[in-house]
């Protein structure tokens, strides 16, 4: 099988996440095995399906001109800067196996020494602490599974980049989990970036069979359409709602901020911030939610917007089951302020 290797010539942000886009073109395209490693300079990126108002601190990054990069997948908020490795793995849909990529990127951490465990929803650990986070996307012609290896984070940065008060995080948008993390070089103090990089190169062609890795490097005119994508401020800034009803909840597939519209007592259309990694069947969600609104009273409710969706996966069936209650349990109860939290 033929595989291909690129590290970032450059930390820009933009230009990085437009090279992404190309190579999963190009595995699409060509049906083989990337690996792509790169770095950037301070950045926040969310997750497809979040607010940008909820995620970072906007009068930090602003002064710190650290920009804010809505990505196209789903998860949460996270910082970049050069202190973190970030890999992309994109394959064609018949090797698009999420476990399988994931055992090579904790193949190679262990391959260093690192006590490496896949761990949670999209973490890897070391110990009780996580040092990487993944994404997940796939399309017609290729999948994306890309993350980041913390190595040496700029922690005091990172928590005033993404950290905002309760009270803006509670009105517009929903909070990521931000869970105890560690860098690679706490516990590996003489790792650099060139062992890592050499680590996941050989645990990438191991895992993928690949007998060689061949470079390669988009020009740069394929890229510019792409990167004026990225610095779209109506891309990177949208799902900032106003809504007279909404409330957030925690369940074991992402944190959830539901909206609802109103028109004085009829509800006009739904909002949906997730952290949740499948970002399409959110924003398929949320539509069909907001088109089935005028039948949210009735008991059937649930059946009628499963069918309307049509995903017959049990996650996608339990993940629709939160929503709709969530949603019905809004609509049924006394105007609230946006501020509240409902657990689950």
């Amino acid at each position: 099988m033929d595989g291909y290797f690129v590290f970032s010539p450059d930390r820009d942000p933009y230009k990085n996440f437009a090279r992404e886009d190309w190579l999963l073109s190009f595995a699409g395209q060509t049906g083989v095995a990337v690996l792509y490693l790169w770095q950037n300079d301070p950045v926040v990126v969310i997750g497809r399906n979040q607010n940008a108002c909820a995620q970072c601190n906007l009068a930090y990054t602003r002064a710190e001109g650290i920009p804010v990069i809505r990505r196209r997948t789903g998860g949460g908020a996270v910082y970049h800067d050069a202190g973190n490795l970030n890999f992309s793995i994109l394959l064609p849909p018949a090797l698009y196996d999420i476990a399988r990529s994931t055992a090579a990127i904790v193949s190679a951490l262990r391959s260093l020494g690192a006590q490496a465990e896949a761990n949670g929803r999209n973490d890897i650990c070391i110990g009780n602490t996580k040092v990487s986070g993944s994404a997940y996307y796939l399309g017609k012609d290729a999948g994306l599974h890309h993350g980041t290896i913390l190595m040496r984070v700029d922690r005091e940065r990172m928590e005033k980049a993404l950290t905002v008060s309760v009270q803006k995080t509670a009105s517009h948008g929903v909070d990521s989990a931000r869970g105890r993390v560690t860098d690679l070089c706490s516990a590996l103090p003489h790792i650099g970036l060139d062992e890592l990089c050499g680590a996941l190169r050989s645990s990438f062609s191991h895992v993928y069979g690949i007998a060689a890795l061949q470079p390669i490097q988009p020009d740069e005119g394929a890229l510019a359409e792409r990167i004026a994508h990225y610095r779209d401020d109506e891309w990177n800034y949208a799902r900032v709602h106003a809504y007279a009803r909404a409330c957030t909840a925690r369940f074991d597939w992402g944190t959830v901020q539901l909206s609802v519209g109103m028109d004085g007592t009829t509800p006009t259309d739904v909002a949906i911030d997730s952290d949740a990694l499948d970002p399409d069947y959110i924003d398929a969600a949320q539509s069909v939610l907001t088109a089935c609104l005028p039948l949210a009273g009735r008991a059937d409710f649930l059946q009628i917007v499963q069918q309307k969706l049509n995903r017959p996966r049990a996650e996608d069936a339990r993940i629709l089951r939160d929503l709709v209650l969530l949603l019905t349990n809004r609509l049924s109860s006394a105007m609230v302020p946006d501020n509240t939290v409902v657990r689950s």
